[in-house]
């Protein structure tokens, strides 16, 4: 966290008095759930106040104290998740939905369009040649280039450089997953099961 800006202890402070009444009271697994969910609902709507601040146009608005910073949103949605799991209970959907914002996850900003305006976009103007890329955008309000970026895609999902199909991209997925020793991250008892599932796999095979 910033050291330099003296709001980042005060919001910190008010997000521990928050947690101190829901996660942090202990208690069962419902109530710890209803708690995470509470604090799920309570990132949101700073979340929400953030965006609405900046839109209008401020400067160092986390410097100046007008929003709680990011920093700040961030280490209580992980205190929160990490409350979770030590409860081992569900994450609620709120505390994933801020989490996901808080992340960088790019389709919630607005400027680079949501799946919602790509799902539209391919329902009404994709291979259409009467409506140009500024008017789409204008009207599903995302950046230009967004647009031109789902123009040039497949809308069937297949990827144009796999013009070989499913056995190609198969064998592009097996290289990229050996490449990325995703195998070496499998609990044991998984990877045990899944050597099962495979020579089976191969023994019903003619």
């Amino acid at each position: 966290m910033e050291k330099n800006n003296p709001y980042v202890e005060l919001y910190d402070r008010i997000f521990f008095y928050l947690w101190d009444i829901t996660t942090g009271q202990g208690g069962s697994k419902r109530q710890k759930y209803n708690g995470a969910r509470l604090y799920g609902q309570f990132l949101l709507s700073e979340i929400a106040r953030y965006e609405e601040v900046k839109s209008a146009g401020g400067l160092s608005i986390e410097r100046h104290g007008l929003v709680a910073p990011k920093a700040v949103m961030k280490a209580w949605a992980f205190n929160i998740l990490e409350d979770c799991f030590t409860s081992r209970i569900t994450p609620p959907f709120e505390l994933c939905g801020a989490i996901y914002y808080l992340m960088g996850c790019k389709h919630l900003s607005r400027k680079r369009g949501k799946y919602e305006a790509k799902e539209a976009y391919y329902e009404q103007f994709h291979g259409k040649d009467s409506i140009g890329i500024r008017e789409a955008s204008r009207k599903l309000e995302v950046n230009p280039a967004t647009i031109l970026r789902w123009k040039n895609e497949t809308p069937e999902g297949k990827s144009p450089k796999f013009p070989g199909g499913d056995e190609e991209y198969s064998g592009e997925y097996e290289r990229i997953r050996e490449l990325t020793n995703v195998e070496e991250f499998y609990p044991m008892k998984y990877r045990v099961l899944r050597k099962k599932s495979l020579a089976q796999h191969e023994q019903d095979v003619p």
